[in-house]
């Protein structure tokens, strides 16, 4: 009974000193200013915006030059 009262102390010991780490590893790091994250987060909007747009028109140009052809072919 000691041994399974000693597992579950390491385990809990274990537990805490990785939390302990995350916090102190997350105090080192460098976070982004508020201006920094609105800036990147315009920028990944309109990148994605043109990006959709781009593969939207491919797909629908060529939707319309399969159903061109595919119309083509049932005559």
């Amino acid at each position: 009974m000691a041994k399974k009262k000693n597992v579950f102390l390491n385990f809990i010991n274990s537990g805490k000193q990785y939390l302990l780490d995350v916090r102190s590893e997350l105090k080192k790091v460098m976070w982004p200013t508020k201006q920094q994250v609105i800036i990147s987060t315009q920028i990944v909007l309109i990148f994605t915006f043109f990006f959709s747009m781009y593969v939207g028109l491919w797909d629908g140009g060529l939707a319309f030059l399969l159903s061109r052809i595919y119309a083509g072919i049932a005559r």
